[in-house]
């Protein structure tokens, strides 16, 4: 059945749109660090209990859609190293891209005597397939960065017995922070480039963008859609063609798509026209598009999501389940986003990219194993401090920068 249902949805996708925005370099290999145990087969104990059949080492599993996109394995790679940080052993699956082989991953991973499950689903159309699967394997799951937003379909999720939390973004929260940062520039027309149409992070970062942007007189004059920056490209240079002498800035929906509109800028006016570009989507290609100077600002929450996924699981298969006040496993749809400039750059870089930018007493802290006091509140109180400064600060205090880059990133 679950084929026959996959048939339909496969014919219908492929280059779905990607994650909310980027992670750690390293980490994330899929290799193993501890001894296997059994999947769990109870529903999940009510919280502080410790689940039916759970042992002192477990097995997590988590997916990512592809080794192919930077921004992809970055939110992998925060999830792997932070297992590795709490020494759980692990399986990572690449989907490749594939919706029939996440489906064939996700059944790998619970044959592969998984105790619980971190997933990331592209589509709407998979949550009920694959939530399905592991509520008649009897194994726990939690939905990492990419939600739905059908209320319908959060229901169904929300009843299913193994269902233990969803952590992710509300995508327009980029899209005004990028439009409020262009109108203190004094910024007043752009045109925007921006993935296949449908997607819905890059629709819910647009259109919240135009909504304060036009509201306050900008102009937009065209927006593009394509599904890869090298088909974005030629687009783009076609509309400098048309719209460059009246432009300020180009608005990249996606890291990919800033990083085409860079590229064009390079070609344009022999790369002298002062045109800026803004984007949602931390990637190397955008840090490093900063030390050219054509990108102005980029935001998103560096896939935080991979770690507080994988704390939820943890602390679940150590006998503590997160609920919140209403008993509960939590939907967390408000990860803060993270606002980049030339100034913060660098800093950015030694605190985010060059390792988690939390340290491995951090992430322990997180977990019942390791601090029997943790709760809800104190997980919920960590996804609303997350910001820059609050990791830049614990940096410092790490020994990873000093004092006067903090400063020069303005944290003080």
């Amino acid at each position: 059945m679950l084929r026959k249902t996959l048939a339909s949805m496969v014919a219908l996708s492929m280059m779905v749109g990607l994650a909310a925005c980027g992670s750690s370099a390293g980490g994330g290999s899929g290799a193993t660090t501890a001894a296997t145990t059994a999947a769990a087969t109870e529903a999940p104990a009510p919280a502080g209990e410790a689940p039916a059949g759970a042992s002192p080492t477990f097995k997590i599993g988590y997916n990512y859609f592809g080794s192919a996109s930077y921004t992809l394995m970055t939110l992998a790679n925060n999830s792997g190293d932070t297992l590795k940080a709490l020494d759980v052993e692990y399986i990572a699956s690449d989907d490749k891209f594939s919706l029939e082989q996440l489906v064939t991953d996700v059944e790998n991973m619970i044959a592969a005597g998984c105790d619980g499950l971190v997933l990331w689903l592209p589509t709407d159309t998979l949550y009920a397939t694959v939530t399905e699967m592991c509520k008649e394997a009897q194994v726990p799951f939690v939905l990492n960065d990419k939600l739905p937003m059908d209320e319908s379909l959060i229901a169904q999720i929300s009843e299913n017995p193994y269902f233990v939390g969803a952590f992710g973004v509300k995508n327009a929260q980029y899209g005004v922070a990028l439009a409020n940062y262009v109108l203190e520039q004094g910024w007043k027309a752009c045109f925007i480039t921006s993935s296949n149409v449908g997607d819905v992070s890059d629709t819910e970062r647009m259109d919240a963008f135009k909504g304060i942007f036009e509201a306050a007189g900008g102009k937009v004059f065209t927006e593009l859609h394509a599904s890869s920056s090298d088909e974005a490209l030629p687009q783009i240079e076609d509309a400098l063609t048309a719209y460059g002498e009246q432009i300020d800035f180009i608005y990249g929906v996606g890291g990919d798509f800033g990083n085409a509109a860079c590229s064009a800028l390079e070609n344009y006016k022999g790369g002298e026209s002062g045109l800026k570009v803004i984007t949602t989507g931390i990637d190397q290609g955008t840090l490093d598009n900063f030390d050219a100077g054509t990108i102005a600002m980029v935001n998103g929450d560096y896939f935080v999501n991979g770690i507080v996924s994988v704390i939820a699981m943890v602390n679940y298969l150590e006998g503590n389940h997160l609920v919140d006040a209403s008993g509960k496993s939590p939907w967390i749809y408000n990860t803060a986003s993270i606002d980049i400039n030339a100034d913060t750059n660098a800093v950015f870089r030694k605190v985010f990219t060059q390792r988690l930018c939390y340290s491995d007493d951090e992430l322990r802290n997180m977990t019942y194993a390791y601090n029997a006091g943790f709760k809800y509140a104190d997980l919920e109180a960590a996804i609303m401090n997350y910001s820059f400064s609050d990791r830049v600060a614990a940096a410092v205090k790490a020994g990873v920068i000093t004092a006067d880059e903090a400063a020069g990133a303005g944290v003080k």
